[in-house]
């Protein structure tokens, strides 16, 4: 028996939405955003790189992602680490509280 991915507990149910995963990303949030912030101050990242802002938003161009992107692998695989992690323990702690199949 596996998680339903769209059945999550921090996030309302939306048709289509993965809301176990989006749940599973929570705690890897603040990790992600630092990422965001240090590929900013170390100058790897600019304004440079993003379109002017306007009605529809301000967009990383070109550039920027194939920078963005290059980056991005090597952090990928530690956040993928934790995100099994997090749902290993999530599965075993579902498992620790399910009742037993001859009580259903």
């Amino acid at each position: 028996m596996g998680l339903d991915p769209e059945l999550g507990c921090y996030h309302r149910l939306v048709s289509g939405r993965k809301s176990l995963a989006c749940d599973l990303m929570e705690p890897l949030r603040p990790r992600i955003e630092a990422w965001v912030v240090e590929l900013f101050n170390e100058g790897i990242l600019t304004g440079r790189h993003f379109s002017p802002p306007s009605e529809r938003g301000c967009w990383l161009g070109k550039g920027g992602r194939e920078i963005y992107y290059a980056h991005l692998d090597d952090a990928q695989r530690q956040w993928r680490r934790c995100l099994a992690g997090y749902a290993r323990t999530l599965a075993r702690k579902i498992d620790q509280h399910r009742l037993p199949e001859e009580a259903l």
